[in-house]
């Protein structure tokens, strides 16, 4: 590593809240002194303005401890206008043990007690790795979410309640809903149940007898504009903090390959001209009456039509014609 990546690497934006002008002088020249590269900014406390603190600008905020103003309510304020992303550390030049008790309750990060170098880089170097660590989680972040939203499928993320608090590029794709307008929405109301196991998704938890997690399964969903989809639904279920779960959802879009199956089967089944049962479907289909009608002992008739100098047909007007013929007899 070269000398200006470590001190790149070194660099800290402080801002200090001060009484008095000269009270961050010493403080800034010790840890310029301890090879820090620093971007500071120095302002009164009656001018600590929420606006200026609520800046996520600052990696850290040096206060100067005044006694009287660190024990009232607008030292408390000052705290709680920093928000908890920016670390706070008090420093004084002398303070009792009770002051640095009662200021790390009321929020204070850390105390700084007089000249002391190796607390002063203990508290610079922890929060150089707590920058780099957020700037790395921050990286992932995208990396991350630039490999989900590139993704066709739609991925969705449920808490325990079944609510979306996670919603994919392409899953507003599939859906037509955007992120703003699914997020809190309940699953349940993008699932078309019209089959008793999708119905289970309105009613019961995932993690039930009536919904196997570890099954891949086919399933119907509702879109935005009311039209229904066909899709493949993979679900996974992760524990977090306490007892709660996220449930991850991945959703695609078969209803191209769900139809080729349809179309399949009807050929299988169907004679491709009149589009009604062929003989293997046909024997199929009365042995099934068959089985009906002798369990319910009851009765059925059976119809059986020819068609009698069909030949004179094909012969006089041809194939074309007599399977026109065919065609609307079926009808």
């Amino acid at each position: 590593m070269t000398s200006s990546q470590t001190k790149s690497s070194r660099k800290l934006r402080i801002l200090f809240i001060v009484d008095q002008e000269d009270q961050a002088s010493h403080l800034v020249d010790t840890i310029l002194g301890l090879g820090y590269e620093l971007y500071t900014e120095v302002i009164m406390r009656q001018d600590a303005a929420p606006g200026v603190l609520a800046d996520d600008h600052w990696d850290l905020v040096f206060c100067h401890f005044n006694e009287q103003a660190s024990s009232n309510d607008e030292s408390l304020n000052l705290i709680a206008s920093i928000g908890s992303n920016i670390p706070v550390v008090y420093f004084s030049d002398t303070v009792s043990e009770q002051d640095v008790s009662e200021a790390i309750r009321s929020g204070v990060t850390d105390f700084l007690v007089g000249e002391s170098k190796i607390h002063l880089l203990a508290i610079l170097e922890r929060e150089l790795n707590r920058n780099k660590f957020i700037r790395e989680c921050g990286r992932n972040r995208e990396r991350y979410k630039e490999i989900i939203d590139s993704s066709s499928d739609a991925i969705i993320a449920l808490d325990s309640y079944w609510n979306i608090n996670f919603f994919s590029k392409g899953a507003e794709n599939l859906f037509g809903y955007s992120q703003e307008e699914a997020i809190g929405k309940s699953y349940a109301s993008l699932i078309h149940a019209s089959k008793p196991k999708e119905q289970s998704l309105n009613q019961t938890p995932a993690d039930t007898n009536e919904f196997n997690l570890a099954k891949r399964r086919d399933i119907t969903i509702r879109c935005k504009d009311g039209s229904t989809l066909a899709c493949e639904m993979n679900m996974s279920r992760t524990r977090v903090i306490g007892d709660k779960r996220i449930y991850t959802v991945i959703l695609r879009d078969i209803s191209d390959r769900k139809a080729k199956e349809e179309e399949l089967i009807r050929l299988a089944n169907y004679d491709a001209l009149t589009d009604i049962f062929n003989r293997h479907s046909f024997y199929k289909a009365l042995q099934q009456e068959i089985k009906q009608a002798n369990r319910d002992k009851t009765k059925f008739a059976l119809l059986y039509i020819d068609l009698d100098d069909f030949k004179n047909i094909n012969d006089s007007l041809g194939h074309v014609g007599g399977d026109e013929l065919l065609k609307e007899f079926a009808q």
